[in-house]
């Protein structure tokens, strides 16, 4: 493999792919703003598709049986063509080149996805053009992301999505990299050292792909202006939100983006914020969020004037009170639940708040205490099967986010800078929105 230096010409041509099966690349910028490949034998690059391996996928795996194969092959041109669209968003041909070969290295097996090993697996890069992508050229993150999803609604929607709103954390070592504190991780039930990432996934029956994210910045972080210079955090950016205040404002821009949904799904740390749940509200926006078990409701048909904590009202209940739901392996869910709900209004110190459904589920073979609890807002005809789908759908988001940090590389930006950090995740979600559309 040829290595260059930042300035090298990109006019000449050389040989790679796999041993016996080369391609010659040839950069015309007169034919193409990005790439044109004349392939001496076609050559393709084991990537993935689309869907992820999923439980039941492990489920029905044995010692006796090779594992499932999801590795599809894909040529250069397949990537190639679906860059095109973004090409100009990028005034300098490196940045186009760039950016190809950067989401060739996310697509490839290679052991970890950072500018450097990127640069050793994939021809005609070098480390110094990949982290120039990432933190020195130009280009309009928004804008690129913007397009994608436009691209994503018109391709790859169907009717009856929702919006799933969650959190990632990335573990860092050290405390330099944008973000990084320790603090409590929801989904671990743990405090770690790492970042934590507001994001939205887009879910349907047939399609889910991640609308769009943002760092979370620590209040620690806020009130060291030095740092955040070090960070190179951009000035309207140092004002602190909270995960809530960040989950509203993306969901705004999805929004404006035009990305269909019917509903919104979120976990038990949205669904306990009075203030997110007010602004969703607000916004005439259908909810189902998940509540932790003190969340308080006024039962319908009760005359207390007071509220009861979920735990209470759901103790209450006879065993008849409980239907089993179950979906079967096939759709990626282990098993079946029993699911029960109260109709009611929420309650807050300030008075009533929205009129919905308290929803309990717990495991078919388990006892009262390993339950969970849910609230919407939703058409209060709607069916009891119709609620748990739409909270099973949700889980996709969990699944996107192993798939990207295991095969993508999401987890493993090594730099410390805010943009850096921001414009990793969308290469990775431009990974995997190719992934999605060639799937079709």
């Amino acid at each position: 493999m040829t290595t260059r230096t930042p300035d090298a010409d990109f006019h000449e041509q050389e040989t790679w792919g796999a041993p016996g099966r080369q391609s010659t690349f040839v950069q015309d910028p007169e034919t193409s703003p990005i790439y044109s490949f004349a392939a001496a034998e076609p050559y393709e690059l084991p990537i993935w598709e689309a869907s992820p391996p999923t439980e039941a996928d492990s489920d029905q795996s044995s010692d006796d049986e090779p594992p499932p194969e999801y590795a599809d092959p894909v040529s250069v041109e397949e990537l190639t063509e679906y860059l095109f669209q973004f090409a100009g968003y990028f005034k300098r041909s490196e940045g186009r080149q760039s950016l190809e070969r950067h989401l060739t290295g996310l697509l490839i097996h290679i052991g970890r996805k950072n500018a450097e090993q990127i640069a050793q697996a994939v021809a005609n890069t070098n480390s110094q053009r990949l982290q120039a992508l990432l933190t020195e050229l130009r280009w309009d993150v928004d804008a690129v992301n913007r397009q994608r999803v436009q691209q994503l609604v018109r391709e790859a929607t169907t009717r009856g999505g929702i919006l799933v709103c969650g959190e990632t954390e990335m573990q860092k070592q050290g405390d330099a990299s944008v973000g990084v504190v320790r603090q409590y991780v929801e989904s671990l039930g743990k405090v770690k050292n790492c970042q934590l990432v507001v994001s939205w996934q887009y879910v349907d029956a047939d399609y889910s792909w991640p609308v769009n994210t943002r760092l979370y910045i620590p209040q620690a972080w806020i009130q060291d202006p030095a740092r955040c210079q070090r960070a190179r955090i951009p000035e309207e950016a140092r004002v602190y939100l909270t995960k809530s205040q960040i989950a509203l404002m993306l969901l705004d821009e999805a929004a404006q983006w035009g990305t269909p949904y019917r509903s919104v799904v979120t976990t038990a740390g949205y669904g306990s914020d009075t203030l997110f749940l007010e602004g969703l509200e607000q916004r005439k926006t259908e909810y189902m969020v998940e509540v932790p078990a003190e969340f308080s409701i006024q039962v319908a048909r009760r005359k207390s004037p007071s509220g009861e904590s979920a735990r209470d009202i759901i103790a209450r209940l006879a065993d008849d009170a409980w239907q089993p739901i179950a979906w079967p392996r096939s759709a990626g869910y282990r098993g079946g639940s029993l699911w029960t709900r109260v109709l009611g209004w929420r309650t807050t110190a300030s008075g009533q708040g929205a009129f919905g459904w308290l929803i309990a589920e717990r495991p078919l073979m388990e006892t009262r205490d390993s339950l969970r609890y849910y609230f919407t807002n939703a058409n209060p005809q709607a069916s009891l099967n119709t609620f748990a789908r739409m909270i099973r759908r949700a889980s996709r988001f969990e699944e996107f986010t192993r798939f990207a940090k295991s095969e993508l590389g999401w987890n493993q930006y090594e730099g410390r800078l805010w943009h850096g950090f921001h414009r990793h995740t969308l290469l990775v979600f431009l990974a995997y929105s190719f992934l999605t559309l060639r799937k079709r």
